[in-house]
């Protein structure tokens, strides 16, 4: 269902993990994933901002730096990436 719904037309930044607790899993899925979602699904048309974190599915919303993410997207517009820390 998710798939038919076209391109996001509204402000949307997604996160997606790159690290399994679930490697029988991980193994059905294709390149990099969470333990549940591969990278590649996380996509969407027309989103404003993707990042990539070393982080698990499961735990991924209780993780300081991927909340630290939510609110500098949430404040800019964007997610911080290394570059962008060091200028400031």
């Amino acid at each position: 269902m998710p798939n038919k719904l076209g391109a996001a037309n509204f402000d949307l930044g997604i996160i997606a993990g790159t690290r399994s607790i679930n490697p029988t899993l991980s193994t059905m899925l294709p390149d990099r994933d969470d333990g549940k979602v591969s990278v590649a699904r996380t996509r969407v048309e027309g989103m404003d901002d993707h990042l990539e974190m070393p982080v698990t599915h499961v735990f991924m919303m209780k993780n300081p730096k991927v909340i630290a993410q939510v609110i500098h997207y949430l404040q800019h517009g964007k997610f911080a990436r290394a570059a962008e820390d060091n200028a400031q």
